[in-house]
């Protein structure tokens, strides 16, 4: 067989071409098909993350990084729409930094608030002089 380079831009896999199609050898292949353009073969890359993990999968420590990674994408969706970072009108690194960075606190101060009212430490309605609002 005979590397014909990738097979397209957005897979991460080579392709592979019978030399007789080809026209580099004109011996008879067993393995080859009887159209013109000849059997194709793909192959992956060692590198390809989802054939080769790092971490084998069904273990406690991939469970526990997937978890990770699900935690992270529930904030990263928080800031994106809930604040509104997406649909915003700022443009440059640095504002954009600036509003992601403010969303970040209000989430964090969303958590703590949320732990403390659970747990009763802090009551909202003596503080802000509320009545009847539970």
């Amino acid at each position: 067989m005979i590397c014909c380079g990738s097979g397209g831009k957005d897979r991460s896999r080579v392709k592979w071409h019978c030399p007789k199609a080809c026209g580099k050898t004109y011996e008879n292949c067993a393995d080859c098909s009887c159209t013109q353009y000849g059997r194709t073969k793909y192959t992956k890359a060692q590198w390809d993350i989802r054939l080769f993990t790092k971490i084998p999968g069904g273990i406690a420590k991939r469970k526990a990084i997937i978890q990770e990674s699900t935690a992270a994408e529930c904030v990263n969706n928080r800031i994106m729409h809930h604040y509104g970072i997406e649909n915003s009108k700022a443009r440059g690194k640095k504002r954009i930094s600036f509003f992601t960075t403010v969303a970040g606190v209000n989430i964090h101060l969303d958590a703590q608030l949320a732990k403390l009212k659970a747990l009763v430490l802090f009551d909202f309605n003596a503080i802000f002089g509320l009545k009847g609002a539970a």
